[in-house]
């Protein structure tokens, strides 16, 4: 609604786009972090695999919302299916919210059936999420493969940093949980450092879109912090070579992509104001572009 509202009213800008799908990546780990404490997913007299199914959660969003923005750059169109993430999604988990408010995480913690198996309803919760989420990221990888025909290729392998960070976010949750404090009590914390990993590596994808120019998925900042992570869990969990505690690791990668991040929207958001010749959180102009 709020880019259909700028268009109506003529305010709509490059800028605007980044602010709008810039605050969405930022949600997405946010949301993810405060739906899954909701649900008791890291109810701490319960013994659940907390940063799995934090992860899980979390991967469900952010997998839509980038081949969204993904298919966005290629096609110029936004495209939903008639039952998607960003109204029918946002209905549910507000449905949800409304629920554990009333009647508290037990709820959450209950036993259900399913016929062939008996799981926790959050746990149910999380994985009927993650396959819708996974569905309708796979629609925007069909829509992209069936329209974009001339640069096919060229589009699937600008996949390749975002299956790397999601590789990687699993080998490290899967091989140093036992090893790491962070990881067995404070899952959020590395589900925020992707999160801001990921914020920015989208935040490219749609200045590429909003400049029209290529897409430059590789970034320094990415393949350093998921290398390293990966490596220093694999290394530990395979061949028993301790380089750095991975929660050190965490903490420094952690502080480096919020500072990084902060670099990157400040700059961005104040050359687009530069260039339109206006105020980040106003429509009024500027007297004057060098202000």
């Amino acid at each position: 609604m709020d880019g259909k509202q700028a268009r109506r009213t003529n305010t709509s800008s490059p800028l605007g786009m980044m602010f709008d799908h810039g605050c969405d990546a930022v949600v997405t780990f946010l949301f993810a972090c405060g739906l899954g404490s909701l649900v008791g997913l890291g109810k701490r007299n319960v013994k659940l695999d907390s940063v799995g199914w934090f992860t899980t959660l979390w991967i469900m969003i952010c997998v839509p919302f980038f081949l969204n923005t993904w298919e966005e750059f290629y096609t110029g169109e936004l495209n939903f299916p008639i039952f998607h993430g960003v109204s029918e999604g946002t209905v549910i988990a507000c449905i949800v919210i409304n629920l554990s408010g009333f009647f508290g995480k037990e709820l959450w913690l209950s036993k259900v059936s399913l016929g062939f198996a008996t799981m926790q309803l959050n746990h149910f919760l999380v994985i009927l999420s993650f396959f819708s989420g996974l569905g309708f990221g796979l629609y925007s990888v069909y829509n992209v493969i069936t329209k974009y025909n001339e640069k096919r290729r060229e589009a699937v392998g600008n996949l390749a940093i975002f299956l790397f960070m999601v590789c990687t976010l699993f080998i490290v949750i899967n091989f140093s949980a036992a090893d790491s404090v962070i990881l067995q009590q404070y899952p959020k914390v590395i589900i925020i450092l992707y999160g801001f990993a990921f914020s920015k590596l989208v935040g490219h994808l749609q200045l590429a879109h909003a400049c029209d120019s290529v897409f430059m998925q590789y970034r320094k900042s990415l393949l350093t912090t998921f290398f390293c992570l990966a490596a220093v869990s694999l290394l530990k969990h395979f061949w028993g070579i301790h380089i750095v505690d991975i929660d050190y690791l965490i903490i420094a990668f952690l502080v480096m992509h919020v500072v990084v991040w902060a670099h990157f929207a400040y700059y961005l958001t104040e050359e687009l104001c530069e260039v339109l010749g206006i105020y980040r959180f106003s429509t009024e102009k500027r007297t004057n572009k060098n202000k």
